[in-house]
């Protein structure tokens, strides 16, 4: 098994089509393809259901996704913390806040941003179902929406 194909898997799983998949990974769509069956073949267990195109995952494929997701958020989480170690904090944070927080986000992002300005910060305008979920599929790392009770910025 190799890294590759599960960074294949989890995009096929964003995209939910093959061409969409193997283009957001910069390769063919046989390339991606044939990676995915070669998954499949050294786990011994159909991942992907096809037909003319992409239907779905099987139930083993389901579980499949999952751990990818979980693997692929450990070596990011490994590649952060050996960068930090070389030289301070690097890497990406993602941020998704839904529209009536976007104006707090600078709030929080400028202080930490001036501690640590070799990491990238991505802020994306989502709805809470939205952010929950990306959160859930380690797409995003923090999600921000205003306390109702005070107005000033909450994460979860």
């Amino acid at each position: 098994m190799h890294l590759r194909q599960l960074v294949y898997l989890r995009a096929l799983a964003r995209e939910r089509h093959f061409g969409r998949a193997a283009a957001a990974c910069r390769v063919s769509q046989p390339t991606l393809s044939a990676a995915l069956k070669q998954l499949e073949a050294e786990l011994a267990v159909p991942i992907v259901l096809r037909g003319r195109r992409f239907e779905g995952f099987t139930p083993e494929g389901l579980r499949v996704v999952d751990w990818a997701q979980r693997i692929l958020a450990d070596c990011d989480g490994l590649n952060q913390e050996i960068g930090q170690m070389r030289r301070g904090l690097v890497g990406q944070l993602r941020i998704g806040a839904i529209p009536t927080a976007i104006s707090m986000v600078p709030r929080l992002t400028t202080p930490f941003h001036a501690r640590h300005p070799l990491v990238l910060l991505t802020v994306h305008s989502q709805t809470s179902n939205q952010i929950q979920r990306a959160i859930d599929n380690f797409e995003i790392d923090i999600g921000c929406a205003p306390c109702p009770s005070t107005g000033s910025a909450t994460s979860w």
